[in-house]
Formats: structure tokens, sequence, C-alpha cells
């Protein structure tokens, strides 16, 4: 059987699968994150994993190891900034896979989270801004200028790609020319909530809307991917930190 043909079998079922590959019996499971984990016949059957969502039940369920697990032979393995795997030592040849105990994923309080690169319309913009970011000053002076924009006053003549001049109102007579932030350091809610947000910074730009609408705004980021990597050493530095605490001694790679 080809691999086309397995694909298009796993795509048409999300169930266990019992298939013959290259004359071997494999057993395939679909697993939490949409994967799926193959066992070939004679293999040890691999434990669910437990599905958590915080830093926290990580912590608690390793610290209770109800499961009676051999935890002296386990790492904690920070896949990624949303991401953390418990995993069992090296099975021996022929298989050498680790099984995984617990994964517990970062979920979004609030929808999906903000889509960097898109524009928003501006009260969609706004209550964006104060749900999905830390409170900062840097978010107020944001807020504080898409709060006063009219659709005539966003003036793209005075534009030169990294700064934005646009007209705002102080007070309800008074007028005066109000310069974009460029960039902007913010602190949006990417990953567990049990470590600080990383700071990153982003290009806001504004739109002029269609006719009869509000201008739009969005955020672009500018800081290469870095806040991943800052994201990924707080969660190893929690972690390690909250069994030190208690006197005890755990693996956590990143």
């Amino acid at each position: 059987m080809d691999g086309d043909a397995v694909r298009a079998i796993l795509d048409s079922r999300r169930s266990p699968q019992v298939m013959e590959i290259d004359g071997v019996r494999v057993i395939l499971t679909p697993e939490p994150d949409g994967s799926w984990r193959e066992r070939r016949a004679g293999a040890d059957v691999a434990p669910t994993a437990v599905c958590l969502f915080t830093l926290t039940g990580l912590v608690d369920y390793v610290k209770a190891n109800r499961d009676k697990l051999p935890l002296d032979d386990c790492v904690l393995h920070v896949v990624h900034q949303g991401e953390v795997r418990l995993l069992g030592k090296l099975q021996a040849p022929p298989f050498h896979r680790r099984h995984g105990y617990a994964i517990t994923s970062f979920e979004p309080m609030l929808g999906k989270g903000f889509s960097f690169g898109a524009f928003y319309d501006r009260e969609t913009f706004n209550v964006a801004l104060q749900t999905l970011f830390v409170d900062t000053p840097e978010r107020a002076q944001v807020l504080a200028v898409v709060g006063n924009l009219k659709e005539e006053q966003v003036r793209h003549a005075e534009d030169d790609g990294v700064t934005q001049t646009v007209t705002g109102r102080a007070g309800i007579v008074l007028g005066k020319d109000v310069q974009v932030p460029n960039p902007v350091t913010l602190r949006p809610f990417r990953t567990f909530r049990e470590i600080e947000q990383p700071a990153s910074k982003f290009v806001l730009r504004l739109q002029s809307g269609k006719e009869g609408e509000l201008p739009k705004c969005a955020l672009f980021e500018a800081d290469g991917g870095a806040w991943k990597l800052e994201a990924m050493i707080a969660i190893r530095s929690y972690l390690t930190g909250k069994f030190e605490d208690a006197g005890e001694k755990f693996s956590v790679l990143a």
C-alpha cells in the first residue's frame, strides 16, 4: 500500500486503523494534537497521554504521580511556546520510541487570539487591544491614537513608511497632529498565563476604510519570532523552579 492510499484512509477516518504497510502489520491511533501514533505488531502498547492546558496542572500531575510513572527516567520537553510534554526514556530497539505520558497545550482564553498582519476595523481593534494584550503604557498610547481616529484623519500624504501622521482631537474643538508610534512594544497573550508574556516590537499601520467606513488598523510582528525563544526559556525556568522549590530535581529540556 503506497503513502497516498494511507493518507486518503487517514483523512477520511479519525479512529484507530489497522493496516499492512510494506508487509508489516501496523496500528495507527489518532493523537490529541491531530497527529497519528504508529505502533507495529508486537510493540509495547503506548499509554494515552493526559491532556492538560496549564503549566500548573502539569506540575501538579508530575508531583502527585498517581499513575506511578518512572519519573527518574522522565523529562519535561518544552516543544515550543505553546506545548510541553512529559516523556519517558528511550525504548529499546527496534522501535526506539518514547512514551508520552502527559501533554499541556496553551489555548487562547478568548477566541483564536489576535491575527497579526490583518487589518481590523477600529472598534474591533480597540476591543482586541484591551482583551488580548497585557495592560502597559505602550498599549494605552496605541489606544489613545486609535480611539481618536475619523475617516478623514488618515493622511497617507504624510507617510514615510515608518511613521504615519494622523489628525487626532484633543477635547471637542481642538485638533492636533499625532504621530503613530512605530515600532511599538506590546505584550500579547501568546503563551501560558503562568509566565510573564514576552514583549515584542510591532509595526502599527493605519488604512483608510471604504467610503463611509471607519479607518482600519493592523499590527505587524517586527521581532523575527524572538519572543518564541524567550517564552520557551521562561517556561523552562518556571518548571525548573517549581521542582527546585519542592526540593526535587527534574530534567526540563527546551
